[in-house]
């Protein structure tokens, strides 16, 4: 009767274990498949200095009020949906409302739905202006795991 009670006590026990290990591995392959679903940016926009180095193009060019390189900024596709006229007139708004970017920093990414199969991501930056903060929303689209289309950014009042 002892032999019996410790041999279920032992039973009890191993399945007590094997529940314990089950939970934790199931916890464990959720968070696995979670960082794998994660979106991810472009491997060229991955790392904080890529992220800076293209707010550091876009400020350039749009403090200069260089019109022929924000056109040429713009991918192709986006170009002969509106002419450097057009953006000409968009960018002197913007300069009107915010003044020159002073500096800027990235804060996050969001995936947008996916449109025909495209993977369309918007970056956000928190910018200081000579009047004032605002947001910079720059919209990519991604063509491979390495390489990206700048189609649109635009400013906005905090």
């Amino acid at each position: 009767m002892k032999i019996t009670n410790i041999l279920l006590s032992i039973i009890i026990l191993l399945l007590a274990v094997q529940i314990v290990l089950t939970i934790d591995m199931s916890s464990n392959l959720k968070e696995y498949q979670k960082e794998k679903l994660k979106p991810q940016l472009p491997a060229g926009l991955r790392t904080d200095e890529q992220k800076l180095e293209l707010f550091n193009e876009l400020k350039k060019y749009y403090n200069d009020k260089n019109y022929d390189a924000i056109y040429g900024w713009f991918d192709e596709s986006v170009r002969v949906q509106f002419t450097k006229e057009k953006m000409m007139q968009t960018i002197n708004i913007l300069h009107s409302n915010f003044g020159d970017i002073i500096n800027g920093a990235f804060t996050y990414f969001e995936p947008q739905p996916a449109n025909n199969g495209l993977k369309l991501y918007v970056l956000y930056y928190t910018l200081k202006t000579t009047e004032g903060v605002a947001t910079l929303k720059i919209n990519i689209m991604q063509q491979n795991d390495d390489s990206y289309k700048k189609i649109g950014f635009t400013i906005k009042s905090n």
